[in-house]
């Protein structure tokens, strides 16, 4: 028997999940405090739960609740095989962190991750005194510090996740450190990252995302975060209630560094109403036109792009699609052949 999906109407509310990117650097944040930590509105996704399993095998206690997840130090010995799943994030942030143990040890994963490049943290990780091996700049991925202080140049082309990992790490390291970037992609994670170590207590000096000068010898201020509302998963509700309806998505920080916060952006190139009230975002149908918009910075936002721009009258263009062939799948393939059926 024949099943189809006709065009409907979409008119609703709902609340935006929490935001996977906040999360996992909190969960870092939280335990590189080496005190008790409590985050509220946790996500409970894979990525997260990856996160949260890291920080377990490297010695903390976490309590799962919810509304919120603690996080305290214990007694146990740290492991020494980390298991990020199917994280980008985590296979790339924490090895910087693992890497302030002189005790070596083994980040791997799952499925695609297992063919995320890597050979971008080989160099400059050796620079800072941490002895780095990759599987021909593939995971399984093994360091051994100490890590320390000092100067290093990284390509960000790929990816800026590492250097969130070593934003995250040096400042607890026995002097000052600097970071010199370039072809940094993805700035507004970046940005999040600072805003987070800012309100865990800890400082850094930006130059233009080029130079990043760390003061050695901080400390992380443990305490309660609150995770925000992500903004890559109310994209999608978004965008259905511009073509078809009417959709308000709940708690969504207004004033929020996360990328994707940029699809009110292409929402509005595209002509849709789009209405902001506190923490809520409203979109509704009108005639939709072509657009062109730079997703360099936000490719998480490619997918509901191109359901947008098929259903706009005219040609769009979106640029920066030579970002997804290293995702999860080669997500521009994916959608080409996906909408072209």
């Amino acid at each position: 028997m024949e099943k189809f999906i006709r065009p409907a109407a979409i008119d609703g509310v709902i609340t935006a999940p929490s935001s996977k990117s906040d999360m996992l650097r909190a969960v870092a944040a939280a335990y590189l405090t080496g005190a008790a930590c409590e985050l509220l509105r946790p996500s409970y996704c894979d990525d997260a739960l990856a996160a949260l399993h890291i920080v377990e095998t490297l010695g903390a206690d976490v309590t799962r609740a919810p509304e919120r997840v603690t996080l305290a130090p214990s007694a146990r010995q740290p492991g020494t095989r980390l298991d990020c799943g199917e994280s980008g994030l985590c296979i790339r942030m924490f090895p910087s962190i693992a890497a302030r143990s002189a005790q070596p040890v083994t980040l791997t994963g799952r499925g695609s991750l297992l063919a995320r490049p890597l050979a971008m943290l080989e160099q400059p990780l050796r620079a800072l005194g941490v002895a780095c091996v990759t599987a021909n700049g593939l995971p399984p991925l093994t360091v051994q510090g100490p890590l320390r202080a000092g100067k290093t140049a990284i390509d960000g082309s790929i990816t800026s996740q590492f250097l969130t990992g070593l934003l995250m790490a040096l400042p607890l390291c026995d002097g000052d450190s600097e970071l010199l970037v370039t072809n940094l992609t993805s700035k507004p994670y970046i940005a999040m990252t600072l805003s987070l170590l800012e309100k865990f207590g800890i400082r850094v000096v930006n130059e233009n995302f080029e130079r990043f000068a760390i003061p050695g010898n901080q400390a992380y201020h443990a305490g309660t975060h609150q995770v925000e509302g992500d903004w890559s998963g109310a994209a999608f509700p978004l965008v259905a209630g511009a073509l078809a309806g009417r959709v308000t998505v709940n708690n969504l920080q207004q004033d929020s560094l996360q990328a994707d916060a940029a699809i009110l952006d292409a929402l509005r190139r595209a002509g849709a109403e789009v209405e902001i009230t506190g923490d809520a975002v409203t979109a509704r149908r009108s005639r939709l036109a072509g657009f062109e918009f730079d997703a360099t910075n936000c490719p998480d936002l490619f997918p509901p792009l191109v359901a947008l721009a098929a259903c706009c009258d005219g040609k769009s263009v979106i640029h920066g699609a030579q970002r997804l062939a290293v995702k999860e799948s080669d997500r521009g393939l994916a959608l080409r052949q996906e909408f072209s059926k």
